[in-house]
């Protein structure tokens, strides 16, 4: 028979008190939130009784889910599976969400980033990527350039969307001393510290093909 009226005192030594069961009939926990903190020796005996009784049963409930392995840290939140992980999209949401998105445009269709683009934009060089290109610099140079290069990037050795790069970022400087083969993700890298990639380019070309160059480099 469980006595409702039944109270206990907190354990932590504070004095307060409260009723033991709730009104379902289930006991409460000794030790509950009430703005005063535990001693820290004393929080960590408790800690230290709690590891030594084991892991709840909730516990291993999850991990035999497999939604938490036993030698992950703390037991939570490693080696956890993704629930969609093996299933697949009904078709029949994937039409409802198309129907859903019909006839409305995204929040930023037609909208420009006007605080990234110009002179206000960090790499800004002067509006150079506008300038035309020489006249030399034409399909026969770009072949030409292929074929000495094997036709593969020269720092990852790629062979797919090859383009012709100006070592001195001078465009009117079409020579082949000036000019390597480079796939577009390894271009898009030397747009950054273009001083390193200068110096670094001629150096290989130096090595690869015996091109001499000056020691002092104008970029632009």
């Amino acid at each position: 028979m469980i006595n409702k009226s039944e109270r206990i005192k907190c354990e932590c030594g504070c004095g307060l008190e409260r009723l033991r069961f709730d009104s379902q009939g289930r006991e409460r926990r000794l030790i509950w939130k009430h703005g005063r903190k535990i001693p820290l020796d004393e929080r960590e005996m408790r800690s230290k009784s709690a590891k030594q009784k084991g892991m709840g049963l909730w516990m291993k409930k999850v991990w035999a889910e497999g939604r938490a392995s036993p030698n992950s840290l703390n037991g939570i939140g490693k080696n956890v599976k993704p629930f969609w992980k093996g299933k697949k999209f009904p078709q029949y949401l994937k039409d409802k969400l198309s129907q859903a998105h019909k006839g409305k445009a995204p929040w930023n269709k037609g909208k420009e980033c006007l605080y990234q683009r110009g002179e206000k934009n960090n790499f800004w060089q002067g509006g150079i990527s506008y300038l035309p290109y020489g006249i030399d610099f034409n399909k026969q140079f770009k072949e030409a350039i292929r074929i000495r290069d094997n036709d593969s990037c020269m720092i990852c050795g790629s062979d797919i969307r090859l383009v012709t790069h100006h070592i001195n970022y001078n465009k009117l400087n079409n020579t082949k001393d000036n000019c390597v083969l480079l796939c577009r993700s390894c271009h898009a890298k030397t747009n950054f510290n273009r001083q390193h990639w200068t110096k670094f380019f001629q150096s290989l070309l130096n090595e690869k093909y015996g091109y001499e160059y000056k020691m002092e480099v104008t970029l632009l």
